[in-house]
């Protein structure tokens, strides 16, 4: 998230806003999505998860509308709305199936199942229900190795390892 990126993604945003209806549109709106989560601008990143949604809603499109899902569970969750984060991820998962799941992570570097179980780890934590985190992050390494997408499972260890410091597990 530095601010060279930030800088990027600003010159791209003025792009689209003269071809809004660019084939790379799409790919701009989830990359840029990610980065503003990252970058802590919460604010730009549910607004732009929020049209990805409905953009991947309207061309019926069941990988990108994983991807939607799964980017506005991050973006509802650290805006605070916890509800609304698991309702998006638990809908991003009703989605998928493991040939999306392995075709996605191959694509983008993160397998949208690992993600979504990761903050959805993070959103029961905060809801109060430890059980349901924990088989959260349990779920997100075991596809990540069932994927064989070592970026995936290293992305769920370290969810998971947040998870065992909330619990204060020393083991």
């Amino acid at each position: 998230a530095a601010p060279e990126v930030e800088e990027a993604f600003k010159r791209e945003a003025e792009l689209f806003k003269e071809l809004p209806e660019s084939p790379h549109a799409l790919k701009f709106l989830s990359s840029s999505t990610a980065f503003h989560v990252m970058r802590g601008n919460v604010g730009t990143a549910l607004e732009q998860s929020t049209r990805l949604h409905r953009i991947s809603a309207e061309m019926s499109s069941p990988g990108l509308n994983i991807v939607a899902h799964g980017l506005c569970a991050v973006a509802h969750l650290y805006s605070g709305e916890i509800v609304k984060a698991t309702e998006f991820g638990e809908a991003g998962l009703a989605l998928l199936n493991p040939e999306f799941n392995r075709s996605i992570a191959r694509k983008s570097g993160l397998a949208p199942e690992v993600n979504i179980c990761c903050y959805l780890n993070q959103a029961w934590w905060e809801l109060g229900f430890p059980d349901v985190a924990r088989e959260y992050a349990e779920r997100a390494i075991r596809v990540a190795r069932e994927t064989e997408h070592k970026p995936s499972e290293e992305f769920a260890v370290g969810h998971q390892t947040q998870s065992f410091h909330m619990d204060r597990n020393p083991e």
